[in-house]
């Protein structure tokens, strides 16, 4: 696959985690960022960086926010997994899912940050342990999933 083409498979990815997963009562993953995190680390820290801020920014226009906290939510963590693949060996599924769970966990925070900040009450989050319980479960479960079937298909870095 090429790297056009992993974008333009995020930005869907962001579509339809906008578009058809809200209308599932359950918790849902968060395909964008899981398209991010495999992607900083099975590509680059650039490529990862790119993923996100295309994917962010389309969650941000699709959703309607004003501020781009999504955008640079994924963009950070993009970068961040890319330089945690270069500083630590890689252990296959097992680097994917934690750092899975770190990206969660970070989205979480700055969300709750930027809610608070801006008063933004169309998607107000509160530091909810609950709720943060289950996006890290169905996150990582959909992760292994999301990793084992677009693993053999990431684009090479050049």
């Amino acid at each position: 696959m090429r790297k056009w083409h992993y974008l333009l498979l995020t930005f869907f990815l962001a579509a339809v985690e906008i578009a058809f997963l809200p209308l599932i009562t359950v918790r849902v993953p968060a395909l964008v960022l899981l398209a991010t995190v495999l992607s900083g680390l099975k590509v680059s820290s650039r490529f990862g960086f790119l993923t996100g801020i295309v994917g962010g920014l389309a969650l941000d226009l699709f959703s309607g926010f004003a501020i781009p906290q999504m955008t640079i939510c994924y963009g950070i963590i993009g970068l961040l997994a890319g330089l945690i693949s270069v500083q630590m060996f890689d252990l296959g599924f097992v680097t994917y899912l934690l750092a899975t769970l770190v990206a969660t966990v970070f989205t979480n925070l700055l969300a709750t940050f930027f809610s608070l900040a801006f008063n933004y009450l169309g998607w107000h989050f509160s530091l909810n342990l609950t709720e943060l319980g289950q996006s890290i479960a169905v996150n990582l479960v959909i992760g292994l999933l999301f990793y084992f079937l677009f693993l053999q298909v990431m684009p090479k870095e050049d």
